[in-house]
């Protein structure tokens, strides 16, 4: 098998949301290949729904990099973790809450 690292870089050379750099390192015969692609066009699907909770702010379509929803607990539940979640390069959304029942 061949060792394949795949790294995105951002916010660290850049003041900006965009360009993302996505950077693959490939070593194969102790030859070492990288390729450097820019990410232009990042997006997440529309943001997930929560058991016992709603989303309080957000439109309910495709989000891009770096947008964020928040989301808060119907009456008589307790929100666990953070409120806002945010779109990331990967087009993945961060950590979702939880909304718990109080006891």
């Amino acid at each position: 098998m061949v060792p394949v690292y795949s790294y995105y870089i951002q916010d660290l050379l850049f003041s900006s949301s965009f360009p993302i750099l996505h950077v693959i390192v490939v070593l194969l015969n102790n030859i070492v290949t990288i390729i450097i692609n820019i990410v232009t066009d990042v997006s997440c699907p529309i943001p997930p729904n929560i058991l016992n909770g709603v989303i309080t702010f957000a439109v309910m379509r495709q989000h891009g990099y770096k947008e964020k929803v928040k989301y808060s607990c119907n009456e008589h539940y307790t929100l666990e973790g953070e409120a806002e979640i945010q779109c990331q390069n990967t087009g993945n959304w961060s950590s979702k809450p939880v909304c718990r029942g109080e006891s």
